[in-house]
């Protein structure tokens, strides 16, 4: 699955739209495009033990940079 700027929560400091980006083959990281807040910025593993794709290793990369963007200590209802 490719994870896609919806699944990205809105900024948790202005409620802006959130990004991906900048992207490159090592690294990403995902910004507010209003406030320009980011969250902590994802790199490749130095190594690759499961022989994964490039396409997965960006995926996989998406993923952990989701999960930390979309982090909050305490949901609103």
């Amino acid at each position: 699955m490719t994870l896609t700027i919806s699944d990205l929560k809105p900024c948790p400091f202005c409620g802006g739209e959130a990004r991906f980006g900048p992207e490159s083959a090592v690294s990403v990281v995902v910004w507010c495009k209003d406030c320009y807040a980011r969250a902590t910025e994802v790199h490749l593993p130095h190594r690759n033990p499961k022989a994964l794709t490039e396409e997965q290793m960006a995926n996989l990369m998406r993923e952990k940079a989701t999960n930390a963007w979309n982090r909050r200590t305490k949901e609103t209802p």
